[in-house]
């Protein structure tokens, strides 16, 4: 009786140990596909309608923009607390002069927006 509760006690431990490993590496990173239906620009470099792989990573502040596996822009980004989850994934965009540029990005089910840095 006195191993089993030890074996059990173990394995517990471990489990939960684990458990918090995945949660604070899903905590450091955040990925998801958008889609843009017209050209937006990111910090200067254009996007073309599409569908992008887009990774945020918390501890650096740097937001990645990837299409078919290739890097195509990188910038600056902070996560900005929503008063409610996004219902949807959306991507937000500001005119400037004759372009849309990137402002921020809403994960579906998240309440924090990934904001790309105005410097």
């Amino acid at each position: 009786m006195n191993s089993f509760l030890k074996r059990s006690v173990l394995v517990l431990a471990f489990c939960i140990a684990s458990g918090v490993v995945v949660i604070a590496d899903t905590a450091k990173t955040r990925n998801v596909s958008i889609t843009i239906p017209e050209k937006i620009s990111i910090k200067g470099t254009v996007l073309k309608p599409g569908t992008y792989r887009v990774r945020f990573d918390e501890q650096s502040g740097e937001l990645t923009v990837k299409k078919d596996g290739n890097v195509v822009a990188k910038t600056a980004a902070r996560l900005e607390k929503r008063s409610e989850k996004a219902r949807q994934t959306a991507v937000t965009t500001e005119t400037k002069g004759d372009t849309q540029e990137l402002v921020s990005i809403a994960i579906g089910g998240e309440d924090e927006n990934i904001v790309v840095s105005q410097e």
